[in-house]
């Protein structure tokens, strides 16, 4: 499967931030089981004495949905019972480093080729459940045909104390008598359940659809470097999709104009902004007018650094759009 993801920062990008968010959306939705800091990674490219190495980051991975046409979030569902089920909405892999990166240093980003589009869709909760808590599942499923479970409790309860059963629907195959763990288990054939703190009512039951494994089979890596500063310049004509802003009011994407996307200028100069604590509005201005809509709170992110507290955190703040600037205004 060939697939190109949407990543930010721009490969090759110069001068990111210390402590950036990560993203790779892929055209299409992923399994959340097949998501984690063993199949995305986040290493440190060292030159010393000649002798080249890498050194891997602690990172939190997330993933989150998306719509197939805009950045915003997605926050229907997918049963897998549709003709379109997998393809509702886009998945973006979110990769946080664990500590501030070093200034002025290469990291390469990779994602494995265990990445895999949904096997295991949303759980499907009877509507005459009388309980309010539902089990989790996960995949990737590796069965070789499409099918369904059903999860009952059958004896109600806590978690740890409450049991139950689960039924293949294709052979009616029952596996029975299961105790309702807090940690995942494995049902079989890579689907997986848990059951969250909570209280489980006798007689409820739940199914879920899962389908066959599809793994991208393709490793996908790209090149960064850091600044000393708390924002990314783009380098290429793609830089309006990788960071999500369109551009001479288009609706998204490349336009094909003659002059890439570029950010010319802050105000004042982050220097002035770090020494000065008066300065309280930022004005970044770019080489094309941004459309408004396309800019929100989840594509900013405003870091205070204080030295003399030791602090190092999120800081609040509101922001406009006015032809080719963003103006950012903070407390």
């Amino acid at each position: 499967m060939s697939v190109l993801p949407i990543v930010s920062p721009a490969h090759n990008a110069d001068g990111v931030a210390l402590q950036p968010l990560i993203t790779a959306i892929y055209p299409f939705s992923l399994d959340e089981g097949s998501i984690d800091a063993t199949t995305c990674f986040l290493v440190k490219k060292i030159s010393s004495g000649g002798v080249n190495s890498t050194s891997q980051i602690p990172v939190k991975v997330e993933l989150k949905r998306i719509q197939l046409t805009s950045n915003t979030e997605y926050t229907g569902s997918d049963f897998g019972n549709d003709v379109d089920s997998g393809q509702k909405y886009r998945s973006e892999i979110s990769i946080i480093p664990a500590t501030q990166l070093s200034s002025h240093s290469n990291y390469s980003v990779i994602l494995s080729k265990d990445i895999a589009k949904k096997s295991v869709f949303d759980l499907i909760v009877n509507p005459t459940n009388i309980g309010e808590k539902a089990p989790i599942l996960k995949g990737p499923y590796s069965g070789l045909t499409p099918n369904e479970y059903k999860i009952e409790i059958i004896i109600g309860g806590s978690e740890s104390v409450a049991k139950y059963k689960v039924t293949r629907i294709s052979d009616n195959h029952v596996i029975n008598n299961l105790t309702a763990k807090k940690r995942f288990i494995e049902i079989e054939r890579g689907l997986f359940i848990k059951f969250d703190t909570g209280t489980y009512v006798a007689g409820d039951f739940f199914n879920v659809i899962v389908k066959p494994l599809v793994k991208t089979n393709e490793i996908y890596s790209w090149d960064f470097s850091t600044g000393d500063s708390n924002y990314i310049q783009p380098q290429d004509e793609n830089s309006s999709v990788i960071i999500g802003l369109p551009v001479n009011n288009s609706t998204g994407g490349s336009t094909g104009t003659t002059s890439s996307f570029k950010l010319v200028s802050v105000s004042p100069r982050p220097d002035s902004i770090m020494n000065n604590p008066a300065n309280k509005i930022v004005t970044f201005t770019f080489n094309k007018n941004i459309k408004p809509s396309s800019v929100t709170a989840d594509k900013i992110k405003l870091i205070a650094e204080s030295t003399a507290t030791n602090y190092y955190g999120p800081l609040d703040y509101t922001f406009a759009v006015e032809d080719n600037k963003i103006i950012i205004t903070f407390d």
